[in-house]
């Protein structure tokens, strides 16, 4: 049950907001002190310019999540058409009161011009009359185009579309220590073939645990960091267990792909990136030998998404058509990159154009080609 489908307008809506903010900011503890701009290693936001169209974006914006609203501070210059300056209203807290502040924005008329959604979220607003259709919108840009056909039914229904996918997500992503591979004596071409193995039916988690025992046998492993599987082991935030799959300790972590992002949070920024392609690699989950498929196909996921708020929503603000232009801009390989490399989402675009993003496209690869090879789907 989604908790902000039960949210009800009244007269204590403005104070609930306040309250939210206020209480979600002391619950999460781990926030950085950095601002968004600061976490994607961009200069302070400038203001807007007196004789430009303010947009407002509004998204979760911590450490790992910055681009969902600094994106539009990078796209805006490019827009051709419009001078557009973005203010920014990000959301440092966790994700549940995250998403009721939100949407109590939108019920009360206060709601920016473009809103960071998932795949719950989007479908709430669109239940509150809060969205604008993105039918002409969509139909305008080519810049559209290079988002992955597939990606867009998820947010069509059947007389419009409300919102323009941003990120996937999947459940089966196996991440391994590189380090520990070497020395056990792995070259780096078996380490580099390594996802090839699992996708083809030559690597299972009977060879994985096999491994581990030889890790764990000749003391390369600490007990019980052989194999971790699951959100119980990866989402630990107590330090020793943290940082000890971050620095390449646990040989096998079988979650999903947001694992990446939580890697580079501890490893300090995107500047580390070359040192965790370095330590740890990634391929799909594998199966038992004596599954039908090699590897555990879980359906890829179109999770966050981009949206136009409706005129009820934001308050009469009317820029629905400056925002789409920015949104088209934004819809860019060069500018969705950014966001995969930083976050460990994986890929809507059709092609890669940044190398330190290429985690997200070659998981989404992996999925396609899994899916084209057992199951005869794309």
């Amino acid at each position: 049950m989604r908790l902000i489908q039960h949210i009800r307008t009244s007269a204590l809506a403005p104070w609930l907001v306040s309250a939210t903010l206020f209480l979600a900011g002391l619950a999460y503890t781990n926030r950085p002190a950095e601002t968004p701009a600061q976490a994607c290693g961009m200069p302070p936001n400038p203001p807007v310019p007196v004789d430009a169209t303010e947009i407002t974006v509004m998204g979760k914006a911590d450490h790992r999540d910055c681009w969902q609203v600094q994106m539009a501070v990078a796209a805006a210059p490019l827009v051709k058409g419009y001078k557009l300056g973005v203010r920014t209203r990000p959301l440092l807290m966790n994700d549940d009161p995250m998403w009721l502040a939100m949407s109590e924005a939108a019920s009360l008329g206060r709601s920016a011009d473009i809103v960071a959604l998932n795949y719950n979220t989007w479908e709430t607003f669109l239940g509150m009359d809060a969205l604008a259709p993105l039918d002409d919108c969509v139909s305008r840009y080519t810049e559209f185009q290079n988002i992955r056909p597939d990606a867009w039914s998820v947010v069509q229904t059947p007389n419009h579309v409300w919102a323009v996918p941003l990120a996937a997500d999947t459940q089966s992503t196996l991440f391994f220590s590189k380090i520990i591979l070497r020395r056990l004596g792995w070259s780096e071409a078996q380490i580099a073939d390594l996802p090839k193995r699992v996708l083809e039916g030559r690597f299972s988690r009977d060879d994985m645990d096999a491994i581990a025992r030889e890790a764990d046998q000749r003391g390369l492993v600490r007990p019980g960091f052989g194999v971790w599987a699951g959100e119980d082991a990866g989402w630990n935030f107590k330090t020793p267990r943290r940082d000890a799959r971050v620095v390449g300790q646990v040989l096998f972590w079988d979650w999903n792909n947001l694992a990446w992002g939580e890697y580079l949070m501890k490893l300090g920024g995107p500047d580390d990136l070359k040192r965790l392609y370095d330590t740890i690699g990634y391929a799909l989950s594998p199966n038992e030998h004596s599954t039908a498929s090699p590897v555990v196909v879980q359906p890829k996921s179109y999770s966050m998404f981009y949206a136009i708020t409706s005129d009820k929503a934001n308050g009469n603000r009317h820029h629905q058509k400056e925002a789409c232009a920015l949104l088209a801009t934004m819809s860019t390989p060069e500018m969705n990159d950014r966001h995969i490399a930083h976050a460990g989402y994986l890929s809507v675009m059709t092609r890669q154009a940044l190398p330190d993003a290429r985690f997200g496209h070659d998981i989404m690869r992996m999925i396609d080609d899994a899916n084209r090879i057992y199951f005869g789907r794309n």
